[in-house]
């Protein structure tokens, strides 16, 4: 559970990488495939038991790659609305939440 979540950050900050890099034309379809990748990793993180933060935090992620993927705006609302739900005492999540539902 702990290695999936951490395997799908290293993808979703593997494409922050390769936005910032210079253009190249296989980088918006490597970017869509690793953030692809990155939400069928979350959305198995989710469907296994493990601790509410561990599970708040990776709705949270979903949410931003959702986001990021160009997702219907209820999947990423939905994904920030579980985070917030499973976990709501966590104040960093909580800023985190404000900060990205206003994007």
């Amino acid at each position: 559970m702990h290695a999936l979540h951490e395997f799908a950050q290293c993808k979703i900050r593997l494409t922050a990488d390769l936005v910032r890099s210079p253009h190249s034309p296989q980088r918006r379809d490597t970017c869509s495939r690793l953030l692809k990748e990155a939400e069928e990793l979350l959305e198995r993180v989710v469907q296994l038991d493990a601790p509410p933060t561990r599970h708040a935090w990776a709705w949270y992620d979903l949410g931003r790659v959702r986001r990021w993927l160009r997702k219907p705006v209820n999947d990423v609302a939905d994904a920030f609305d579980q985070a917030a739900d499973v976990n709501p005492g966590d104040p960093a999540l909580t800023r985190e939440l404000s900060k990205n539902r206003r994007l």
